[in-house]
C-alpha cells in the first residue's frame, strides 16, 4: 500500500522522488495515472471532512453562577431554621501565635496532672454560681488517659428564679479559632428547663462580673426520646436581641462520650462567625453576626449550668479540652 491509502502495481520507492516502473502496456500506463489522481482526490475529500472545526471566540465575558444561602434572622419567631454548611463551605483557619504547638494547638488540658492547674496556669480559673456547684478530677468515666473533670450542681433547694452553675473558664482566646472537648452526660440527666454547657461572654466595660452572654450551646429534653437537642443561641439574657437556631440533627446521646467542636471569630460589628460540629458532622453555622461585646473582650467556657435539672445532685464530665487553629476531629488524642 502506498502512502495515499491506494494500491498500485508493482511500484518501486526512491530517496528523491515517487517512481512507477510499469510491467505494463501504455495504455495501461494511462488507467494507473487516472486511478492515481481518483485516489489523491478521494484522500483530501476525507481530510477536510474530518478536520475538527474551530473554537468559536466571544468578546463576551463568560459568567459564572453561585448558588448562595442568606438565611436572614426572622424579626418575631426566635426559633430559627438552622444554617447548614454547603459541602465545599468551612471556616478559612485563622493564624494564630508562633508557640502553637501540633495540630496548631495553643492550649490544652486532659486533666492528667490530677488537678485544674492547666487552667489555673493559664488564665483560666473555675467559678461557681450558688454554694450547690463543685469540680472534682476523677478516673471514672474518662475518655482519653487517666483523668477527667467532673462538674456538679444541685438545683433542688433553689429558689425560684435562681440557677446554680458550675464553670471552667479560659481568658486568653484568640480573634478566630477553634474550641472542642469530649463530653460525658449520664443517663439519669434529665433537664426541666434551659441548661447552658458552653458559653462565649463578653464585656461592655472591661469588668468579668458584668459579662454578657453571647452565644451558648444550650441541652433540652426531647419529649418521648432519650437524647438531648442541642441548641445554639444568641443573647439568651436578652428577650428583646434572643435568637435560637434549632438543627433536628443536632441531638446528644446520653451515657456516651460526645464531641463537640466549635469555630468562633470574633466581631463588635456584624461580621462574626459561630459554627457547631458535633461528632465530626457541621450542625450549625452562622455568619454576618455579632460575636463580643463593644470593648472586643471574650471569655469561653465550659459549663454545667441550669434552673432545674435532675438528679439532685447532677454531675457531668469533661476531657480533652482544646483551643486551636484547626478543627480537632473526633479521631484525635492528646498525648
Amino acid at each position: 500500500m502506498n502512502n495515499f491509502g491506494g494500491w498500485l502495481p508493482r511500484t518501486r520507492f526512491y530517496r528523491d522522488g515517487f517512481l512507477c516502473r510499469m510491467h505494463q502496456r501504455t495504455s495501461m500506463g494511462i488507467f494507473c495515472l487516472a486511478l492515481f489522481v481518483l485516489l489523491v482526490a478521494l484522500s483530501a475529500c476525507q481530510a477536510a471532512e474530518t478536520a475538527p472545526s474551530p473554537i468559536p471566540t466571544s468578546d463576551e465575558p463568560q459568567s459564572l453562577s453561585i448558588e448562595t444561602k442568606d438565611t436572614p434572622a426572622p424579626e418575631t419567631t426566635p426559633i430559627l431554621d438552622p444554617v447548614l454548611p454547603s459541602d465545599h463551605d468551612s471556616p478559612s483557619p485563622i493564624p494564630l501565635p508562633t508557640e502553637m504547638i501540633d495540630y496548631g494547638i495553643f492550649w490544652s488540658t486532659g486533666f492528667e496532672s490530677g488537678n485544674l492547674n492547666d487552667y489555673f496556669e493559664n488564665q483560666g480559673e473555675f467559678i461557681r454560681q450558688s454554694t450547690l456547684a463543685s469540680y472534682a478530677v476523677v478516673n471514672d468515666p474518662v475518655f482519653n488517659g487517666r483523668h477527667a473533670a467532673a462538674l456538679t450542681i444541685d438545683t433542688h433547694s433553689l429558689a425560684s428564679g435562681r440557677a446554680a452553675a458550675a464553670y471552667l473558664f479560659y481568658y486568653n482566646n484568640p480573634d478566630a479559632g477553634w474550641y472542642s472537648a469530649w463530653i460525658f452526660i449520664p443517663e439519669d440527666t434529665q433537664p426541666l428547663s434551659w441548661w447552658n454547657i458552653w458559653q462565649w461572654k463578653s464585656t461592655y466595660n472591661g469588668n468579668s462580673d458584668q459579662s454578657i452572654p453571647m452565644w451558648i450551646l444550650d441541652l433540652t429534653a426531647i419529649p418521648g426520646r432519650d437524647d438531648l437537642q442541642m441548641k445554639l443561641v444568641f443573647r439568651p439574657d436578652s428577650n428583646a436581641l434572643k435568637r435560637a437556631y434549632a438543627n433536628p440533627s443536632a441531638t446528644i446521646n446520653k451515657g456516651e462520650w460526645v464531641h463537640i467542636s466549635t469555630y468562633y471569630q470574633k466581631s463588635m460589628d456584624t461580621d462574626g462567625i459561630v459554627a457547631v460540629w458535633l461528632n465530626g458532622e457541621e450542625v450549625y453555622r452562622v455568619e454576618n453576626v455579632q460575636t463580643t461585646e463593644t470593648d472586643n473582650t471574650l471569655y469561653w467556657s465550659i459549663n454545667h449550668y441550669s434552673e432545674t435539672i435532675l438528679p439532685h445532685p447532677s454531675t457531668i464530665y469533661i476531657d480533652d479540652v482544646i483551643i486551636s487553629s484547626e478543627r480537632i476531629e473526633p479521631s484525635y488524642r492528646l498525648p
